[in-house]
């Protein structure tokens, strides 16, 4: 059974046994926060009672969104 194992494998799998940290060596924050303020695309703070906002993380080139979550906020 273990011929059909490739020695990749056999090395990855020897790796997360010693080091069983690295396993969640890739897994991001669970908590993000993040602060700002709302402006309009002339510059002008946004005064409206309520506004709706998009946040999108994006891979290193822009084109694929990885993650997004669209928010109306009450800024009454």
């Amino acid at each position: 059974m273990l011929g059909c194992i490739s020695v990749r494998n056999r090395i990855c799998a020897i790796a997360l046994i010693v080091f069983p940290s690295l396993a969640f060596a890739t897994n991001g924050p669970r908590l993000l926060n993040i602060s700002g303020s709302l402006y309009s695309s002339t510059g002008t703070a946004i005064l409206d009672n309520s506004v709706q906002f998009k946040l999108e993380i994006r891979d290193k080139d822009g084109l694929c969104v990885l993650y997004s979550e669209t928010h109306t906020a009450d800024l009454s």
